[in-house]
């Protein structure tokens, strides 16, 4: 039997850094995010971005969280491109 496959988030400064602008529900994503980590099918909560290959959002409160996954040996990434809150994340970027 397997044992439990191993997960990493990968981000960018930029994600980090407006991540902790917003310090009332920058606890509440992090804590969200950890908890989705430690799921043993990340996807399975996630809903898959149409028009897009490969990229998935998370819903977190008012907020959505853009990521794409990826496997690398046994580990599988799981990489954030963006965050922000739910009226902006679609309007204000394509995502790409």
């Amino acid at each position: 039997m397997r044992g439990p496959a191993r997960r990493s988030f990968v981000t960018t400064k930029s994600i980090a850094t407006g991540l902790f602008r917003v310090p009332q529900d920058s606890k509440r994503i992090t804590d969200k995010l950890l908890w989705f980590a430690g799921r043993e099918e990340v996807i399975g909560f996630s809903i898959k971005l149409q028009g897009q290959n490969n990229r998935y959002r998370f819903r977190i409160g008012k907020f959505r969280v853009i990521f794409s996954t990826e496997l690398s040996g046994t580990t599988k990434i799981i990489n954030i491109l963006r965050i922000k809150h739910r009226k902006e994340i679609y309007r204000l970027h394509k995502v790409s």
